[in-house]
């Protein structure tokens, strides 16, 4: 069942333990506020934590000819495959990605600049393949010491849903994360966690629950 648009927040409240939280009581169904997750949960229940941060991951392209590449969004990598190995890397990295406007891009070499420590940088992208309904693409870029983690963090946008219908904001930066975010490793929120505030529910749950 898709909700109607009207239905989906756009940007989130300011107070995160506001947040509508949907409670199943084994009789029926009721709206309640996230806020009372530590009252309402049973003390047996297992609670896991994501605490991966999201990364400035999505990327935007120009072709020479001026034809706008929407989006490259690199999901996984695969050279090197470790994520944090890859992130830090300074060399040539390939990533799976799902690739916006991918008509545009039939082939060649896209570019973009970024600015790094007050110098024009490049970086390209090059398709090097298919897997599945994602394309593995070859990232360089100029500058030395520089890795890719701080190429995105320079470059990249916050891949915030589609179904927001709208850009991304520098106030994503901070909302778009859980607040017990400590690792860089996420190129999609884990949207379950956004209302756990601090202290209202997560100091509730610890009071609690020991």
């Amino acid at each position: 069942m898709i909700s109607p648009r009207r239905e989906i927040a756009r940007y989130p409240l300011p107070q995160r333990d506001r947040s509508r939280l949907l409670l199943w009581d084994g009789v029926g169904i009721s709206d309640r506020v996230s806020g009372e997750l530590p009252f309402l949960a049973d003390t047996a229940s297992l609670i896991l934590f994501n605490n991966t941060r999201v990364i400035r991951a999505r990327l935007r392209f120009m072709k020479e000819t001026g034809a706008v590449i929407e989006s490259i969004l690199p999901s996984s990598p695969v050279s090197p495959a470790e994520f944090t190995e890859s992130l830090s890397s300074s060399e040539p990295v390939e990533w799976k990605c799902l690739v916006g406007n991918l008509k545009r891009w039939k082939q060649g070499t896209l570019k973009s600049r970024f600015v790094h420590n007050n110098s024009v940088q490049t970086l390209h992208a090059e398709r090097k393949g298919v897997e599945g309904d994602s394309f593995i693409v070859r990232f360089t870029w100029t500058g030395a010491d520089i890795s890719f983690a701080e190429v995105l963090e320079c470059l990249g946008h916050m891949p915030i849903p589609p179904y927001l219908c709208r850009e991304d904001e520098e106030s994503d930066a901070a909302t778009y994360q859980t607040m017990y975010a400590s690792i860089n490793g996420s190129v999609a929120a884990p949207t379950a966690g956004l209302p756990f505030s601090r202290p209202a529910v997560l100091g509730a749950l610890e009071a609690a629950w020991h």
